[in-house]
């Protein structure tokens, strides 16, 4: 019901699930529900499947329409560590890093990367994540090759990742985040890039963690805190906020990107020199060094997120943006293209409208907001696909349909591969 969505958390109506909710035997069986079912698919479900290509495969296997980018590009996209090897092959600045992989690492490897990257052996500062979970979930900061070394094992040993990522920690640097919306026609991609969003952490109190230990974490994204303090546009120069800009533009292309995403970067003042080896790649300028760190693929859809805070700023209200990012991708398939010929200010419904009496007309759309799932951001993207289906429902020319996806059944033990393949 609307009061579970809005008042509980999953967990508090999972054990419903067995006798409320629609067994699929296997994912071919969802899909071919899907294909049977829906004009067009709208996944919110973010970190693992949701935005590593796992449902987007699925999707394109069965030639099923959907919103946002392909399952390949997903894959590289979703990686930290690959996604940095793209960027730095099209010339972008990256963050040194180094990729622990399984629990057999040579610790020498890493003491030399230190020792590279001009970092004390015993005390160096650095970032410890994991390369695909998505959301800063296991992030965490680390001193020295045996502090990292530790926290990169425990990292694997929880389950949470499996290759896991240390990097430089970007002393003195402003967190920035930035929406991008292809507004191209067709195969046309064209990408706008919002007013990007600075992220400043703030600290009150005695008790409070220390600052150089802070980093912009799950905790602090998603729920009330008084430590983070969002400024739209960023506090940089304007020649800064447009290199942001037009380096996310850039980016959004060069990595095939569709739709819409939500790119993470770094602004380094030119005081703080830790990349003398780049001056001729596509972030530095004279004022100081410009860094895309992490591509979100699904950017957070919940009422207060950066997609609507930075859309807001060009008169989009969360429907508005919400049926732009739809018509851009209906224009993709030819046969809901003609939905971009309808007026792009439709009348809402009524409340005396019932969705049945709209099954007749022609030019609505069956959209499936898909969310939920096995994924550790299970809630947010609850929160999140519950907000896209309340603002698109809205739209006389939509029809639809929210669909929640449970948790599969086990996913514990590797004695039960068969088994973990149909769930």
């Amino acid at each position: 019901s609307d009061f579970q969505l809005y008042s509980n958390t999953p967990a508090d109506f999972d054990f419903k699930l067995e006798s409320l909710a629609r067994d699929f035997q296997s994912l071919t069986e969802f899909a071919e529900h899907l294909a049977a079912s829906v004009d067009i698919v709208f996944p919110v479900i973010h970190g693992q499947f949701g935005e590593d290509g796992g449902i987007q495969e699925l999707l394109e296997k069965y030639s099923i329409p959907f919103v946002g980018t392909g399952s390949t590009e997903c894959r590289q996209a979703f990686d930290k560590y690959n996604a940095s090897l793209e960027l730095n092959k099209h010339g972008f600045v990256t963050v040194p890093s180094f990729l622990v992989q399984g629990s057999e690492v040579d610790e020498s490897e890493l003491a030399q990367w230190f020792i590279n990257n001009h970092l004390n052996f015993s005390s160096g500062k650095v970032v410890v994540k994991p390369t695909r979970a998505g959301s800063s979930i296991g992030v965490t900061v680390a001193y020295g090759v045996s502090d990292s070394l530790n926290k990169a094992k425990q990292i694997i040993l929880e389950g949470i990742d499996e290759r896991v990522l240390i990097e430089i920690f970007l002393d003195g640097g402003s967190e920035f985040t930035a929406i991008i919306l292809d507004v191209g026609s067709g195969s046309d991609c064209h990408p706008v890039v919002l007013l990007p969003s600075e992220v400043e952490l703030q600290f009150h109190g005695s008790g409070a963690i220390r600052e150089k230990d802070a980093i912009f974490n799950y905790r602090r994204k998603y729920l009330p805190t008084q430590q983070v303090a969002y400024h739209t546009p960023p506090r940089f120069p304007i020649n800064i906020i447009k290199s942001i800009r037009e380096g996310a533009s850039l980016l959004f292309q060069k990595l095939g990107l569709r739709d819409f995403a939500r790119i993470d970067g770094w602004f380094l003042p030119s005081s703080t020199n830790v990349f003398s080896s780049s001056e001729d790649k596509i972030g530095r300028t004279e004022l100081g060094t410009i860094l895309f760190t992490d591509i979100n693929l699904i950017s957070g859809m919940e009422q207060t997120s950066f997609l609507f805070q930075q859309a807001s700023k060009v008169g989009f209200s969360h429907s508005n943006i919400l049926q732009t990012i739809i018509r851009r991708s209906c224009m993709r398939f030819p046969n809901l293209a003609s939905y971009n010929n309808l007026s792009g200010h439709l009348p809402q419904r009524t409340k005396s409208q019932q969705p049945e009496a709209l099954e007749g007309r022609q030019g609505i759309r069956k959209v499936f907001v898909i969310f939920g799932g096995n994924t550790s951001e299970r809630q947010v993207s609850l929160i999140s696909g519950t907000n896209v289906w309340l603002n698109l429902q809205t739209f006389d020319d939509l029809e639809v349909t929210p669909f929640l996806l449970a948790p599969s059944v086990d996913h514990s033990s590797g004695s039960h591969s068969e088994k973990k393949d149909s769930d």
